[in-house]
C-alpha cells in the first residue's frame, strides 16, 4: 500500500487536474467540493501544523467546514459549537503559526477569531524563537484577548524568560521584563519565579550579567551576589541500567518509580526488575532516582540532624532544629530550587539526550514518577517517543478539586471496584456462581450479614486480619482486605471466590 499524500499536495493535485479537464467557468465550484471530499476531517490546529509556510488553503478549507448547518457531527464544526474547544484551537493554532515564524497565518487566526485569551504557550514558542514582532502583534490586536501571564500559568511565564535568555534574544527579555507585569517584589517572593539577574549570576553568565546592568534598573537579589558561592556546588543523581537480553535492540525505556516517601533504596530496584520482565527482556531499562534522594544526593542537613533520626529516617527532623537546618542547607546549595521537580526533570532529558539512541525512548511514572514525567512532557525533550503515567498527576494551572488528595481515595477506588465487579456479569463461568443477584448485590448481601452477626466464624476470621482499626465492624475488615487484592493484577481474580465462599 502506497503512503498517503500530505494534505496540501493533495489539494494541489486536485486543482492541477481539474484545470485541464473543467471548464473554466465552473473550476472554482468543483475545485472546491472535490478539495472538500478529498481532504479528511480534521482540527483547524492540525491544518496550520500540515500547511506550508505561507500557504492559507488547508485553512480557509476547515474554516468554511466549521461554519456549515447540519445535524451530522465532524471535527470542524466543534469550533464553532464548543466555547472552551474555540479558545482552545485559537492558542493551538497561534502555537503552530509562532513556532514556525509565519506572520501570515499568525495574522490569519487573528483576523478569524475574536476575544480569546493568549494562553502561555504561546509566548513560550515567541520566546524560544526570538519572535518579538509575533508579541508585539498579539499585544496591540484589538481582536485578540489578554495575554496571560500570572496566576496559575506564571510557571509558564518564567519558562518564557529562560527560553528568551538562552536563546540570546534580549529584546524578547526586556520585553517581557516590560509587559509581563511581574513587579521586583513578585519575583523575590514567588518561588517559581527566579529573576533572570539573579539566575546568570548562578550560571557564571558574565555577557547575561552585563546585558542586564546595561538594559536593566530593578538590580538583583542578594541571590545574585550569593549565587556564585555555591554555583560551583554539585550533586549526584544516580541512574540503573538493566540492559537487554536481545543483543541488537534499539528501543529504550525509563522508568520514574521513585516516590519520595519510600524509606528503602531496593524499592526502586524491585520495580526496575518488575518492568524489565514484563517488557520480556527486549529493551533497555533505565532508573533515575530523584535528586536529593535514594542514592543520588540526599537533601538532608549533616550538623544539625539528630543520631537518633539519622537512623530512622532521614527526612526525620526535630522542629527545634528546622531553621539551623533551613539556615546550613541554604549555606551549602544556595537556591533549593534546585532539589526541585523541574530540576529532576532536566536531569532526566539530559540523560536521554546525552546517552540516549535517538531512536525509541519512552517514560513511564509510577506514583510520585507520574509527576515526575509530566513536569518532563513540560520541558518537551525531543528524543523522547512516549509517556506513560501510571498515576495520579494534574497539570499545574488546573482547578484544585482536579489534583489527587488522600481524602478522595475512596471515592475513587469505589469507581474502579465497581467497573472490576461488573466485570463478573460478562463472564460465564464466574456469574454462574451468581445467579441473578450477581457479584456486586452478593458482596453487599455478605457485608451486611457479618455486621449483623459479629460473632461469627467468618467475622472473627475476617476481624482477626487486622485490616484497619481495631473498632472497625467485619465488613469494613472484608471491604480493605478485597481492596488490597484489587491492586494487585494477579491476585484480584480471588475477589469472586472469596466472596462466593
Amino acid at each position: 500500500m502506497k503512503p498517503r499524500s500530505p494534505l496540501t499536495l493533495t489539494l494541489a493535485c486536485a486543482r492541477l487536474v481539474l484545470r485541464h479537464k473543467i471548464p473554466a467557468k465552473t473550476l472554482d465550484i468543483v475545485s472546491a467540493l472535490l478539495s472538500d471530499f478529498l481532504v479528511e476531517d480534521i482540527s483547524l490546529s492540525r491544518a496550520c501544523a500540515l500547511s506550508h509556510t505561507g500557504s492559507l488553503a488547508l485553512l480557509d478549507l476547515i474554516w468554511t467546514r466549521s461554519l456549515r448547518s447540519g445535524d451530522y457531527w465532524s471535527v470542524a464544526k466543534l469550533l464553532h459549537r464548543e466555547s472552551c474547544y474555540y479558545r482552545w484551537q485559537f492558542s493551538q493554532c497561534l502555537v503552530e503559526a509562532v513556532k514556525r515564524g509565519d506572520l501570515r497565518m499568525v495574522q490569519w487566526i487573528l483576523n478569524h477569531f475574536s476575544d480569546c485569551p493568549v494562553a502561555p504557550e504561546v509566548v513560550e514558542e515567541a520566546a524560544r524563537g526570538g519572535h518579538l514582532w509575533a508579541l508585539q502583534l498579539l499585544e496591540s490586536d484589538e481582536n485578540c484577548g489578554e495575554i496571560q501571564w500570572t496566576g496559575d500559568w506564571v510557571l509558564y511565564e518564567h519558562y518564557s524568560f529562560n527560553y528568551a535568555a538562552i536563546g540570546g534574544h534580549w529584546g524578547v527579555v526586556e520585553w517581557l521584563l516590560d509587559h509581563s507585569g511581574i513587579t521586583l517584589e513578585m519575583r523575590k517572593n514567588n518561588s517559581l519565579v527566579v529573576l533572570p539577574m539573579d539566575g546568570a549570576a548562578s550560571n557564571g553568565d558574565l555577557a547575561l550579567l552585563q546585558w542586564f546592568h546595561a538594559h536593566r534598573r530593578e538590580g538583583c537579589t542578594t541571590a545574585a551576589m550569593d549565587a556564585p558561592d555555591s554555583a560551583n556546588a554539585t550533586v549526584d543523581v544516580y541512574v540503573r541500567r538493566v540492559k537487554a537480553l536481545v543483543t541488537r535492540t534499539r528501543p529504550q525505556m525509563y522508568g520514574c518509580f521513585k516516590e519520595l516517601t519510600t524509606r528503602h533504596p531496593l524499592a526502586m530496584d524491585f520495580s526496575l526488575i518488575l518492568l524489565f520482565v514484563y517488557l520480556q527482556g527486549k529493551v533497555n531499562v533505565y532508573t533515575m532516582d530523584h535528586r536529593g534522594t535514594g542514592k543520588s544526593t540526599h537533601l538532608k542537613c549533616e550538623k544539625t540532624q539528630s543520631a537518633a533520626s539519622e537512623l530512622q529516617d532521614p527526612t526525620d527532623l526535630d522542629p527545634p532544629r528546622i531553621p539551623a537546618c533551613a539556615k546550613e542547607l541554604e549555606e551549602r546549595y544556595g537556591d533549593l530550587a534546585a532539589f526541585s521537580t523541574t530540576s529532576a526533570a532536566m536531569d532526566l532529558a539530559s540523560f536521554i539526550s546525552d546517552y540516549g539512541n535517538d531512536f525509541s525512548t519512552t517514560v513511564y511514572g509510577l506514583k510520585y514518577g507520574s509527576l515526575w514525567v509530566e513536569r518532563l512532557m513540560h520541558l518537551n525533550p525531543p528524543e523522547v517517543t512516549g509517556y506513560v503515567s501510571d498515576g495520579p498527576t494534574t497539570t499545574s494551572g488546573a482547578a484544585l478539586e482536579n489534583f489527587y488528595n488522600v481524602s478522595s481515595l475512596n471515592v475513587a477506588s469505589s469507581e474502579v471496584a465497581d467497573a472490576f465487579l461488573d466485570l463478573c456479569a460478562e463472564d460465564s463461568e464466574c456469574n454462574a456462581h451468581f445467579g441473578k443477584k450477581g457479584l456486586k448485590a452478593t458482596l453487599a448481601h455478605l457485608k451486611a450479614r457479618l455486621d449483623n452477626n459479629p460473632t461469627s466464624t467468618c467475622a472473627k476470621l475476617v476481624t482477626s486480619l487486622e485490616y484497619g482499626e481495631k473498632t472497625d465492624p467485619p465488613s469494613m475488615a472484608l471491604q480493605n482486605i478485597l481492596g488490597t487484592l484489587l491492586g494487585d493484577m494477579t491476585m484480584r481474580t480471588l475477589i469472586p471466590p472469596i466472596v462466593y465462599m
